[in-house]
């Protein structure tokens, strides 16, 4: 069998991955501060001593036969804000991302539509605690929930600090608890982070530190949207079917070539 068609069936499953990471990303181009994946793609041209080839390698088969998708990345650029005029909504304009408590620790998200429970404790949509406290310490977040029943407004500053509002005498009450300061933090460049769903984000170690978000601006009333650019992301869609699409055909004729060639060995001249 001629190696070639190793070499097809190769991009052959490259473009099926692609396909998933397009797919998802389309999928959640109206997610609040969702962050695309974008495909990382090598070819190994020879191998050299010394370099580790991955296991997917077909046996006989060497490196500058064969292509593979080895990994993705995220692209954290900040996504456009789009007001809502919702007091409970938040974005960040800037590096960093809310911290959120959750059952498997604390987790870090661009998206910052809260809201507040029956216990008036500042939750995501899911239910876990945003983090805050005096200097961002990490403390959840309770807002007595009568005083915004009544003529109470929670106000939060482009800093992130949080006061529940008289809407007619403009007092600032006491009536929070806990901390009163989100807890926004950033880390070192390239973000060494990964997906842990629901448009959470947790260190790939326990060595990665939290810094001090520099420069970046609480927006209230507004919500981030995803990153994803849609006509880009179409546009990519119908190159990889079109890749696809040759690839299968270049398998097709090396399995021609091969079955001419098995059809044709020990004819009579």
């Amino acid at each position: 069998m001629d190696k070639g068609i190793y070499t097809a069936l190769s991009g052959s499953i490259v473009q099926e991955r692609r396909m998933d990471i397009i797919s998802n990303n389309l999928a959640n181009v109206n997610s609040a501060g969702y962050k695309g994946d974008i495909p990382v793609f090598e070819s190994y041209l020879n191998q050299q001593k010394g370099v580790n080839i991955p296991a997917t390698v077909i046996p006989g088969v060497t490196p500058n036969e064969y292509v593979v998708n080895s990994n993705h990345y995220i692209d954290f650029s900040q996504g456009p804000l789009h007001g809502t005029a919702n007091e409970l909504d938040l974005a960040l304009n800037g590096d960093g991302f809310f911290a959120v408590d959750t059952p498997d620790g604390i987790r870090y998200t661009r998206n910052g539509n809260f809201k507040i429970d029956a216990e008036g404790l500042l939750t995501t949509q899911d239910g876990y605690p945003v983090l805050g406290g005096e200097g961002g310490g990490g403390e959840h977040i309770y807002i007595n929930v009568l005083s915004l029943t009544q003529q109470g407004e929670v106000s939060v500053s482009a800093d992130g600090t949080i006061s529940v509002i008289d809407r007619f005498s403009g007092d600032v009450p006491v009536r929070m608890t806990g901390g009163y300061k989100l807890k926004i933090v950033d880390f070192e460049k390239p973000y060494a982070l990964r997906k842990a769903g629901n448009g959470l984000y947790a260190p790939m170690n326990k060595g990665i530190a939290e810094l001090e978000a520099k420069n970046t601006e609480v927006k209230q009333g507004f919500i981030e949207r995803s990153n994803i650019n849609t006509i880009k992301e179409m546009t990519s869609m119908i190159e990889v079917v079109r890749g696809y699409e040759s690839y299968q055909k270049a398998i097709q004729s090396f399995s021609d070539s091969t079955s001419k060639l098995v059809d044709e060995v020990g004819k009579a001249m």
